[in-house]
């Protein structure tokens, strides 16, 4: 990314972001997509890793039929009750960028 693509990303992000905050910021946004990348190359290694040993990668992160292993703090249904808001039956996911 140059920052001319990060000054448009901007634009249509609707943010009216000056030429210093862009320049100050460049290295940040390049840090955050380098971590993005990595994330995807690691969930794709994951995914193949599944796949080549002959068994589905999981699709589920938590265990349907037990939940014994993970501590009671940790379970999906105290997880999703500790929540921060919530929208009806679902939980809000804060809008970080």
């Amino acid at each position: 990314m140059d920052i001319e693509e990060l000054k448009i990303t901007a634009e249509l992000a609707r943010l009216k972001i000056s030429n210093d905050e862009l320049q100050s910021s460049f290295g940040a946004f390049e840090q955050m997509l380098e971590y993005f990348a990595e994330m995807q190359d690691a969930d794709t290694l994951f995914k193949l890793s599944g796949a080549e040993s002959g068994r589905a990668a999981p699709l589920e992160r938590f265990r349907s039929d037990s939940h014994e292993h993970i501590p009671p703090q940790c379970t999906p249904e105290s997880m999703l009750h500790n929540a921060g808001e919530h929208d009806g039956r679902f939980v809000v996911v804060p809008n970080v960028l």
